[in-house]
């Protein structure tokens, strides 16, 4: 049976990696959530195979429900670099996990791993 995996961080270094895994199976579904900004470019060969969503336009317990979530991976992080302000930060580094944490527990999704 196939499971669906809501995944936050798919284009960054350590989200990326675990996303070629998950696709490489049969046995999962993976919808990546992104920041419109976000570069593809670790991801290009595997693009095709996931589904994407834009962060800054998803209603969480839409998706979840429309999409049947069953797991949420959550590999979004901000580190501070560059331009990034506190906002930034505090944003994906705890405001954006509570939230979907929160429309997960709404929808019963079974498992939330950050």
């Amino acid at each position: 049976m196939t499971k669906t995996i809501l995944m936050t961080g798919a284009t960054g270094y350590l989200g990326s990696h675990i996303a070629r895994k998950l696709v490489s199976s049969e046995n999962f579904k993976v919808i990546a959530v992104k920041r419109r900004s976000s570069s593809l470019y670790r991801i290009q060969e595997i693009a095709p195979q996931l589904t994407f969503l834009n962060a800054e336009e998803s209603d969480w317990s839409t998706v979840m429900s429309s999409n049947a979530v069953d797991i949420i991976l959550h590999c979004a992080t901000s580190y501070g670099r560059g331009s990034s302000s506190r906002e930034d930060i505090l944003e994906a580094n705890l405001l954006l996990p509570v939230r979907i944490l929160a429309s997960a527990a709404e929808q019963g999704v079974k498992a939330f791993i950050n």
